[in-house]
């Protein structure tokens, strides 16, 4: 049978001083990558986007082709930078009716082949046109238009009666 002799323990001699010195400049740089953290976080979010459209004509029947000109304004105090085509910078839009759950899709909108950086500056706008045909079956009411992009939206009440 082996026998296991046992190591010797050694204390080791600690100094309060060197101690807080060592935590000291961990506490600093965790305090700035915190702050760096939250302030790069909130980069994005602090974007904001104003909305105005314009309707021609407000007699509206089923089977008509209407146009929609919706504005899309950087209302932030900081330029808006994106990687795409030019013309992915619009709004999302959706036309419903408010009496109940019908909605009606714009045609589609061809995207422009220059694809790279892009900016939008502070208070630049760009101006997109939607088309809508109206639905032979389209029920009766207000129609009401639905705009967004990145966290912004807004809803226009009753841009036009179908009745």
């Amino acid at each position: 049978m082996h026998t296991v002799a046992a190591l010797p323990s050694y204390k080791i001699a600690t100094n309060p001083r060197s101690e807080l010195k060592m935590r000291k400049p961990l506490i600093i740089l965790s305090l700035i990558m915190s702050i760096f953290v939250i302030v790069s976080c909130g980069e994005h979010s602090s974007y904001s986007f104003v909305f105005s459209y314009s309707l021609k004509g407000t007699n509206i029947h089923r089977g008509d082709h209407i146009e929609i000109e919706v504005v899309l304004k950087n209302d932030s105090k900081k330029q808006y930078n994106y990687v795409g085509s030019e013309s992915d910078f619009r709004a999302s839009v959706q036309l419903y009716c408010n009496e109940i759950d019908y909605i009606i899709p714009y045609d589609p909108i061809p995207s422009t082949t220059d694809i790279g950086k892009h900016s939008i500056a502070p208070g630049e706008s760009r101006l997109v046109v939607f088309g809508f045909l109206i639905p032979q079956d389209a029920p009766c009411g207000d129609f009401n238009l639905r705009v967004s992009f990145d966290k912004s939206n807004q809803t226009f009440i009753s841009i036009f009666k179908l009745s």
